[in-house]
This record gives structure tokens, C-alpha cells and sequence, in this order.
């Protein structure tokens, strides 16, 4: 009887482990499947942009490179708020969403209706600039408080109106040497990404960030928050704190920029994945990092920007 007893013991023993390893090795192959589906969603979807947009490297200028690297950049930040209800389930493996707000962010993007004016980039008036704001400031706002009708001001002042733009579409949006033909600003939920000024190529190796070669792109810092305060969030006592300390006290305004009036963000040249924007803000953090770009800019800046793309920055300094 014991005999019998420990045999079926041990059956039932083997029968756990078998049971074990099994459930270990659906888990290793689910893992496997889930990793295997993710990489062909995003490969999918890259080469599928890749193919839409696909010029012949050998034979394009240099500036058509910079429009293709810009252009499917700008076109994946718009896919990733901007998708297809089928997309929800992918948008949050993407994401790493662990509330779902992947389904949330669709119905406040609304999805992928175009035209739209929800999570999409907008086209800025020629004619808007730091300049034009810190006027428009001087006008509206009073000794200590915005006048009252302020934001009516605003909403009825032609230069700030926006309208839908699709730079991604677009032939070419930057010229020859590296201006944007169209100012533009991405407006997503809770974050805006203005594109103006000019972009230029980051010549210098920089110490532990691979990023020479990418492209930069600047903006103004007094200027983004001007204009987030006028026409992003649409805060005019913002807009009146920001505009009082521009033209009354500057030095306390770049205390609270770390003493930084530009910002430095960059676009890789090697294709960034979904996933790399979503878990990436492509800057220059750090004093280091933003001087070395900031001296380039202001070298390109003081030549008017009058280089060719491929001759941007200095070739042969390093850090």
C-alpha cells in the first residue's frame, strides 16, 4: 500500500511540474507572439509611411533628404495622437497606456477624421512673430490685470486665427536653406510643438548622444510662450504675466528658462520608431548639450542662414 501510495505520489509530483512547465512555455510563446505582433505594427506602419513617402536616396539633393526626414517625423507625432478606431488596441502597446487612455485620446483627437481641429498641427500667420506679440500685449494688457475684454481682442484678431495644416503633405516645407516656408504648431493634448524659424544640421559629436548629423529644430522660447498663452491654452492671464515679465523684467523671465531664450529640439536621421517619439522628447537637455547647439545657431544666425544644408554648423569640431 505504501508502495503503491508514494508511486502515485510521485505521478502526481511529475503531473504538477509537467503542468508547470507547460504553463511556462505557453507564457514564453504568448510573450514571443505579442513581441513578434508589435515589431510588425510598427514595421508595418513604418514601411508603409517609408513607401508613401519614398524618395531615392542616391540621387536626392540634400534638402529633399531634410524634407523626407521632417515630413515622416511630423507625420508619425500625428499618427500617434491620430488613428483609426482598429488602432486603439496597437496605440496602447505603443503607448505603454495602462488606463486605456489610448481609447480616451482617440475620442478627444477624434480619431482619424480629416480635416479636424482636434491634436493637429496649424498653420501660423506669416506675420505673427515675438514682435507682433509683445505689441498685441502692450495693448491689452493693463498696469496690473489684462483689460476686460482681452480675450475678445484675441479671438477676433486675424493675424492670431489658425487653420489646419498638414505639413506632411506638402512638396517641400522647408527651403534651401533650411527656413520653414510655413510657420505651423502642433496643438495635442497637453503639449504644443511649434515649428518656426529655421532647422539646421547638427555638425558637432557630442559626448555620450549620438546625435550628429540630425537635424535641429529651433524655437524661440519668449515667443512659444506667447503664443501657447494666446492661441494654445488660451490663458490670457498667462499671457499677461508672460508679456509683464518680457517688457518689465526680463532677467526674472529666463530664471525661470534656466537662462535659455531658444529650444534646441532634433529630428534623428536614422527614422525614429513610434515607439522612440512616444518615450523620447528629442532635446538637448543640459548646459553641455544646449551651448554646443546654441553656438552653431548663432553662428548660422549671424551669416543671415545663408549655408546649404549640407554645409550647416562646422564639420570638423568636436566635443
Amino acid at each position: 500500500m505504501k508502495k503503491l501510495f508514494k508511486i502515485l505520489f510521485i505521478i502526481f509530483i511529475l503531473f504538477i511540474l509537467c503542468l508547470i512547465i507547460s504553463f511556462a512555455y505557453q507564457l514564453y510563446k504568448d510573450d514571443k507572439r505579442h513581441t513578434a505582433e508589435l515589431e510588425a505594427m510598427f514595421d508595418k506602419y513604418d514601411k508603409v509611411k517609408y513607401l508613401e513617402n519614398k524618395i531615392d536616396f542616391k540621387t536626392a539633393t540634400e534638402h529633399e533628404k531634410i524634407n523626407f526626414y521632417i515630413k515622416d517625423f511630423l507625420q508619425k507625432i500625428h499618427y500617434l495622437d491620430n488613428y483609426p478606431a482598429k488602432d486603439i488596441k496597437k496605440m496602447k502597446n505603443i503607448h505603454g497606456d495602462i488606463n486605456d487612455f489610448a481609447e480616451t485620446r482617440f475620442y478627444l483627437c477624434n480619431g482619424d477624421k480629416y480635416p479636424d481641429d482636434k491634436c493637429e498641427f496649424f498653420k501660423l500667420d506669416k506675420r505673427l512673430n515675438l514682435e507682433y506679440l509683445i505689441n498685441l500685449g502692450s495693448k491689452i494688457c493693463n498696469a496690473d490685470t489684462p483689460m476686460q475684454n482681452a480675450q475678445e481682442i484675441i479671438d477676433n484678431d486675424e493675424i492670431l486665427k489658425i487653420e489646419p495644416f498638414y505639413p506632411f503633405n506638402e512638396k517641400y516645407i522647408i527651403d534651401e536653406n533650411g527656413k520653414f516656408l510655413e510657420n505651423f504648431v502642433y496643438i495635442g493634448e497637453n503639449k504644443h510643438i511649434l515649428f518656426s524659424d529655421f532647422v539646421f544640421i547638427n555638425k558637432k559629436v557630442l559626448k555620450y548622444h549620438d546625435t550628429k548629423n540630425d537635424i535641429v529644430i529651433v524655437s524661440n522660447i519668449m515667443f512659444s510662450w506667447l503664443l501657447a498663452n494666446a492661441i494654445v491654452n488660451k490663458e490670457i492671464s498667462e499671457f499677461y504675466v508672460t508679456h509683464n515679465l518680457l517688457t518689465t523684467n526680463k532677467k526674472r523671465f529666463f530664471e525661470k528658462t534656466y537662462g535659455r531664450e531658444y529650444y534646441f529640439k532634433y529630428i534623428p536621421t536614422n527614422r525614429s520608431t513610434l515607439q522612440n517619439i512616444v518615450f523620447n522628447d528629442f532635446s538637448y537637455n543640459g548646459d553641455y548639450y544646449y551651448n554646443a547647439i546654441l553656438e552653431q545657431y548663432q553662428t548660422l544666425k549671424n551669416n543671415n542662414f545663408n549655408k546649404n544644408l549640407n554645409l550647416q554648423g562646422s564639420s570638423n569640431t568636436k566635443n
